[in-house]
């Protein structure tokens, strides 16, 4: 703080205005220090409060996912679990069916010749064509009808034996289900890693992040530490500013009412005593 006698001269005066205004300068100074700072702080600590709300966004999603990846796993399992209580039986009637199909001349499946037959009729409906072709085709349908029948005594024999053809089918299916549970769990597994990833790779970010952070914070801590030191200074010789500066102007006046006087006396002596008087007299004697 600047500091000054009470009894003070114009000089002493101008001295302490001068240190006076180099102080404010000093805290303009400080405050924009300060300030400038806090925006780089206040940008790194905005960053890191984004990414631990997306952290925790993910987080969400991950766990979310991480439970549906558990339902899903049970269903896999329990279709698994049927596959391998029915592989036996699985086994003893595909091997059944494969010997019976070994006695028959039929290189499609069942669905394949309904679909062709299907097709073939719709063509002798709509089709204009030769006799001979119609009836070329009209033989065709009448074989494949043939391989069906055959498809349907290969069912009558399984049946002979105690094996129901639908129970393939339906072991089948359950195999298939398991298979596509599978790859479902996969699926949902890989997006809750993925989840995962980002999570750690937002926390490589946020320490970075609070490394920068770190210095920033101190930084401005000093230099608020400093703005209110000098602030502090700067309060207290504005109040002693003010208040000199008061005090001058009173003492100033007091002195030129005195000047005044001491002159106006001058010019009364001049006048008894009959001497010519000067513009200044008859101005100050009029003052």
């Amino acid at each position: 703080m600047v500091e000054v006698n009470n009894n003070l001269s114009q000089e002493e005066f101008d001295k302490f205005k001068k240190e006076f205004h180099s102080l404010k300068s000093k805290l303009n100074a400080s405050s924009q220090n300060k300030e400038s700072t806090y925006r780089s702080l206040r940008s790194v600590t905005d960053k890191i409060k984004a990414r631990n709300q997306k952290v925790k966004s993910l987080k969400e999603e991950r766990d979310d996912l991480t439970k549906q990846v558990k339902s899903l796993k049970k269903v896999r399992d329990d279709l698994n679990q049927k596959v391998k209580d029915n592989s036996g039986e699985f086994k003893k009637i595909a091997d059944k069916k494969k010997e019976i199909l070994g006695k028959v001349n039929v290189k499609q499946s069942p669905g394949s010749i309904k679909r062709e037959i299907e097709m073939l009729q719709t063509k002798i409906e709509t089709e204009v064509m030769p006799f001979s072709k119609e009836k070329a085709i009209t033989k065709t349908i009448k074989e494949l009808k043939s391989q069906l029948g055959e498809f349907n005594k290969i069912n009558d024999s399984l049946k002979e034996v105690g094996i129901d053809p639908d129970q393939l089918k339906d072991m089948k299916e359950i195999k298939k289900q398991a298979e596509e549970s599978h790859k479902q769990v996969q699926e949902v597994a890989d997006k809750s890693q993925s989840k995962h990833e980002k999570i750690n790779e937002i926390f490589n970010e946020l320490k970075e992040l609070r490394k920068e952070e770190k210095p920033l914070a101190e930084k401005y801590l000093a230099q608020k530490k400093e703005y209110e030191d000098v602030k502090k200074n700067f309060d207290e010789s504005s109040k002693r500013y003010n208040d000199l500066k008061k005090e001058l102007g009173i003492r100033e006046e007091e002195t030129m009412k005195h000047q005044v006087k001491e002159k106006k006396k001058e010019v009364k002596e001049k006048m008894r005593k009959g001497k010519k008087l000067s513009t200044e007299d008859i101005l100050a004697f009029q003052a």
